[in-house]
């Protein structure tokens, strides 16, 4: 199998790297690659750790966010795949959305409106922080800085309209900004594997968790080391989906679910295994052909050495 060697200094995502050879997919029914940055297994989100190599298993198993960053124009861009409808309020503070069809988690489970207002509750919650240690700040939501502090129920800015409708309103404090558009930039989260026997409702006040949703219960259902969802999230809905975890490497399938990102491109590789190499024994495993892929090589005897194996 010819070699692939990407020589990437900084901030390449591996999602990146695997659609920079797309020219040699079609001769891959399983692309190994080798990382020298050891998983913390923070597979969930940002909120928790941004390690470089939990963030490439991120990438790639979470998906259908609102948004997505056009290198192009250099700005956040709606994803007109996963929204079939958009406005904006008169006052530029509200976005109101309609779901696309067929989007669903990778076990066919239909995504809807409350799965995406799970995960900012989920995530900013009082409840995270304390089950977790951290938790979002929703500030530039209306009503956020509320919620996280655990002064209210309910995320005022999210409105639950139908289950393939919602709204959110921005905090008026944070309008106009420039990376307002940021504030969109999340994927939806199961709350039947994350918070099973809860709900969430719309009271007409905001979105809110209904059910015995707690700190205890987080900790049961995500900090578990051999089945909590942080570092064992089976069901997402990226392009790629967690297959096995045991540490030191991490193997992923190919999402058969996923409809494809903002430009409706899939992915061609049916399984990825990224797995943790010390710098010596990087460029060694790429040349003796155990390794299809190396990422994020820095030093300078590291890169030389690949060089020598580029064809």
């Amino acid at each position: 199998m010819k070699k692939i060697l990407a020589l990437i200094l900084t901030g390449l995502l591996l999602l990146g790297c695997v659609s920079a050879q797309a020219t040699e997919t079609g001769k891959y029914e399983q692309l190994t690659v080798g990382v020298t940055t050891p998983f913390s297994g923070n597979f969930l989100a940002d909120t928790l750790g941004n390690n470089i190599s939990d963030q490439d298993v991120r990438k790639l198993i979470h998906g259908y966010s609102l948004v997505y960053w056009d290198s192009g124009t250099g700005s956040y861009q709606f994803d007109r795949n996963i929204i079939s409808a958009a406005t904006i309020s008169t006052d530029g503070l509200t976005y109101t959305f309609a779901l696309a069809q067929g989007l669903t988690f990778n076990d066919g489970t239909p995504i809807t409106a409350r799965d995406y207002a799970f995960a900012l509750l989920l995530l900013g919650s009082d409840e995270m922080e304390q089950a977790m240690g951290q938790r979002d700040d929703l500030s530039r939501i209306k009503g956020g800085s509320e919620y996280g502090k655990g002064l209210s129920d309910t995320l005022a800015g999210f409105r639950i309209l139908s289950d393939h409708q919602f709204s959110i309103t921005m905090d008026e404090s944070f309008s106009p900004y420039f990376y307002q558009l940021k504030a969109l930039d999340f994927y939806p989260l199961p709350i039947s594997v994350i918070a099973p026997g809860c709900e969430v409702k719309d009271n007409g006040d905001g979105a809110f968790i209904s059910g015995a949703f707690s700190a205890e219960l987080l900790r049961k259902t995500m900090s578990n080391p051999e089945t909590g969802y942080v570092s064992h999230p089976f069901m997402t809905c990226g392009p790629y989906q967690l297959s096995v975890y045991d540490g030191d490497s991490v193997t992923l399938i190919r999402n058969e679910q996923y409809l494809g990102n903002n430009k409706g491109v899939q992915p061609d590789i049916p399984r990825i295994v990224i797995r943790v190499e010390t710098p010596d024994a990087l460029i060694q495993d790429l040349a003796a052909g155990e390794i299809d892929l190396a990422v994020r090589c820095a030093r300078e005897e590291t890169i030389r050495a690949g060089m020598m194996l580029t064809v």
